[in-house]
């Protein structure tokens, strides 16, 4: 998972110095219709530090998101701290 943050990040930098990219839509299937796919403990070790270190590099960007997670995020409050 850390790979792929890495990558990101890169790709992330080497767009907006370019100013290549103003938007960029974020599509996880991180839950079913019911309830998430993983135990809630799991989805935060292994996410959300993740994710906020992506989302942070795109505010501070200025690249707007949207993000669509497939499923119900319920358990797990809300993304606001996220996005």
């Amino acid at each position: 998972m850390d790979y792929f943050l890495e990558k990101q990040l890169e790709i992330v930098e080497v767009l907006a110095s370019k100013k290549k990219i103003k938007f960029i839509q974020i599509d996880d299937d991180l839950a079913f219709k019911s309830a998430l796919m993983v135990k809630k403990e799991k989805f935060i070790e292994l996410y959300f530090d993740r994710m906020e270190k992506l989302i942070k590099l795109l505010k501070d960007k200025d690249i707007l998101i949207a993000y669509h997670t497939d499923g119900k995020l319920d358990d797990i409050g809300s993304f606001k701290k996220y996005c």
